[in-house]
């Protein structure tokens, strides 16, 4: 790949993971959702958190298009997977905020917020499987580009099992401590490295058996 088409593609997915990491703060430390007895206040936290969340699935999308384009070079099998699933759950985040949507009329209305909101929580757990698999099969590619490459593939993978295992006991219902606030390094060290590609474009490596990549 030509180095301005490798700096636009990494600078991309860069800048969006960074604006996804102030969403997703902006929402952790919102107020919370269902605690306020006022259900104006409530709504609006709501309303807040689907807004930030539907910008987050398409930013998902555009993180997956960027990364499909830095290794394709890697074998399109499983570059294609790795980009196809982090869509498919994307998706999953957009489908499961309808149940959002549901809670907010719901919460207005003086009924029951919190089955929606359960469901929301359950297709979003689902949607993180194929997030965890993104991030393994990414990791993966990263394994054969150098040492500096070992080791972001090597946190990616973590992080991925990290979100396999919360999902996995979150859906069968198992009470546990979470485990991805622990494992989440790798993705902030992927946005570090996708600026430093986007200016030093040879940073990207090619991976060592590329012409056997399937």
């Amino acid at each position: 790949m030509h180095s301005s088409a490798i700096r636009f593609s990494a600078l991309t997915a860069g800048l969006c993971y960074l604006a996804m990491t102030v969403l997703a703060l902006a929402t952790a430390f919102d107020p919370a959702l269902l605690e306020s007895g006022d259900a104006g206040s409530g709504a609006a936290a709501l309303s807040r958190r689907t807004y930030a969340l539907t910008a987050i699935a398409v930013l998902d999308v555009v993180i997956a298009l960027g990364l499909w384009r830095l290794f394709r070079d890697a074998g399109p099998t499983r570059v294609r997977t790795m980009a196809l699933a982090r869509i498919v759950y994307a998706a999953f985040l957009g489908f499961a905020l309808l149940s959002l949507w549901s809670a907010r009329s719901a919460l207005i209305s003086g009924a029951d917020p919190m089955p929606h909101v359960l469901r929301f929580e359950r297709i979003w757990d689902v949607g993180f499987l194929l997030f965890a698999l993104h991030l393994v099969l990414l990791g993966w590619l990263y394994l054969g580009r150098g040492r500096v490459a070992l080791v972001l593939g090597v946190l990616l993978i973590v992080s991925g099992l990290g979100y396999l295992i919360d999902s996995g006991l979150a859906l069968a219902r198992v009470s546990a401590p979470e485990v991805a606030p622990y494992t989440f390094w790798g993705e902030m060290a992927l946005m570090i490295w996708l600026f430093a590609v986007a200016f030093r474009p040879g940073l990207a490596g090619q991976p060592a058996s590329a012409s056997r990549a399937t």
